[in-house]
């Protein structure tokens, strides 16, 4: 499957401090649905909270190479930025409002997607993205987050119709989805900022992610 033409403007657009311009016109088709799917779900209970100590993992990157939350920690804070996937411009947007935010801070970016083969390669290619990209084989990592639910079918079939296909991107057969969420992750793997956004537009809140670094 081919990664779905986008239509419109730049999926990077953003204004101000990450605030949204504009929307993509697949999107909208679905997104109702999918916002309300999630809205549904208390992120409060499941998700990990600032306080609490990020598991460790590996997860191979966008070349397939395997990284480790541990090895990046050695060099300093890492923003962890979970991805609802390279369809959704309203996470890439938000990825691109905040790599332009910490330019200048010394934390190492990473974006976590579920998207598997070529997609994660795309995905960073595509938008120019610098940062890392890890592929969640398998949900494992947004599992231990707390932040993976299972896709109702009817949302899932009528994403497909839109030529989203999540199992087929994901590289399983049962799809799941993440919300979107960034986390602060200190050298001790202590979590000093979490956000997890059962809305897709709201926008990226870089001020309370620097702020937070300005702490790690």
């Amino acid at each position: 499957m081919s990664i779905p033409p986008r239509r419109g403007p730049r999926p990077g657009a953003t204004s101000g401090r990450g605030t949204l311009k504009s929307i993509g016109r697949m999107e909208t088709d679905f997104y109702p649905p999918l916002r309300d799917w999630m809205a549904g779900i208390d992120f409060s209970v499941t998700a990990l909270k600032a306080g609490d100590r990020a598991p460790n993992f590996f997860l191979p990157d966008e070349n397939a190479r395997l990284v480790s939350l541990a090895s990046l920690l050695a060099q300093g804070p890492v923003i962890l930025d979970f991805l609802c996937g390279s369809w959704s411009s309203f996470c890439l947007s938000k990825l691109s409002a905040l790599i332009a935010a910490l330019r200048e801070q010394s934390a190492t970016i990473v974006a976590i997607t579920a998207e598997t083969g070529r997609y994660p390669r795309a995905m960073k290619s595509q938008n120019r993205f610098a940062c890392l990209v890890l592929c969640d084989v398998d949900y494992g990592v947004e599992l231990k987050f707390g932040l993976i639910n299972a896709v109702p079918p009817t949302i899932a079939a009528q994403m497909a119709a839109r030529g989203v296909d999540l199992a087929g991107m994901h590289g399983v057969t049962k799809p799941m989805l993440t919300a979107p969420a960034i986390y602060v992750i200190a050298p001790s793997r202590k979590i000093i900022y979490a956000k997890v956004d059962a809305d897709c537009l709201a926008p990226a809140d870089t001020d309370s992610v620097l702020q937070a670094l300005a702490s790690a």
